[in-house]
């Protein structure tokens, strides 16, 4: 289904899902068991992305149907076009990130 097939009241009910405690848990929990690193390109990643769908709340906050994926890696899983100037701000925050984290050890 897509995003603009989508009711308002569905909206609202997944917008509920991903801003629960649980879901965050689940979400923060994944990212570090995948080190914060894409897991289709290798770069730094932030989005948790559940690879087989949910059928219900036990797949939603299921961590093995989860995996780790950088925003641009996201929208081409969802098949969106990904701008060069995406990539490269993508590209520019992971940078900056990586320069912190040396700072930080």
């Amino acid at each position: 289904m897509t995003r603009s097939a989508l009711t308002f009241a569905e909206l609202k009910a997944r917008r509920r899902l991903y801003s629960n405690r649980q879901w965050r848990a689940v979400r923060l929990e994944v990212l570090r068991r995948d080190n914060w690193q894409c897991t289709e390109c290798g770069n730094w990643g932030n989005v948790a992305h559940h690879t087989s769908g949910y059928g219900d709340l036990d797949d939603f906050h299921n961590p093995d149907n989860i995996r780790t994926v950088c925003e641009a890696c996201h929208n081409h899983i969802h098949s969106k076009k990904v701008s060069p100037r995406m990539r490269r701000e993508t590209r520019k925050w992971r940078d900056r990130v990586n320069e912190i984290f040396e700072e930080l050890s």
